[in-house]
């Protein structure tokens, strides 16, 4: 995952990996359906909520922070997810995908957007060959794009690359 550093409900990771002339991407998004029954009382402060709110008092979670603990992806610990699988081929164009329930099976691994470029910066590091694959993928114009001629999307934090990882 790659979060701002004061981030409390990491809700989503990801892993790239390069595949011959393309990517494999999977993506976890936490599943809080497992956790929160419809019409009941974290479904109800969601609905009312409809997302964290982030103030310089502090925060309040979307779905209340007995909800928060039981949902956020941690480090070392298994969650409930929903698992996008995506094949991408040399051009970025979508091969294959598939959706399932899954696990994190503990393989989660936290990184600030700082971190993530020392990551980069660092080809000896742990993490190095996904963080470079997510990079080169983010900053890949897609056939589309590239026919318009756009030359490579940059994400809200200056530059492209700026995904969750797992282990």
């Amino acid at each position: 995952m790659v979060d701002a550093a004061a981030t409390r409900d990491r809700d989503d990771a990801f892993a790239v990996t390069r595949v011959g002339s393309g990517w494999r991407v999977e993506v976890h998004v936490a599943n809080v359906a497992d956790v929160v029954p419809v019409a009941g009382t974290a479904d109800a402060r969601a609905f009312a909520r409809r997302a964290s709110m982030y103030r310089r008092s502090g925060t309040t979670p979307m779905l209340g922070p007995e909800v928060e603990a039981a949902t956020t992806l941690v480090p070392g610990v298994d969650r409930r997810t929903v698992r996008f699988d995506i094949e991408l081929d040399h051009a970025a164009a979508v091969t294959k995908t598939t959706l399932s329930r899954s696990w994190t099976q503990g393989r989660a691994a936290a990184l600030t957007y700082t971190a993530a470029a020392a990551v980069l910066a660092d080809p000896a590091a742990p993490l190095h060959a996904e963080v470079l694959a997510a990079q080169q993928l983010a900053t890949r114009p897609t056939a589309r794009e590239a026919s318009a001629g756009r030359l490579a999307p940059v994400g809200r934090h200056g530059y492209a690359g700026s995904l969750p990882t797992l282990r």
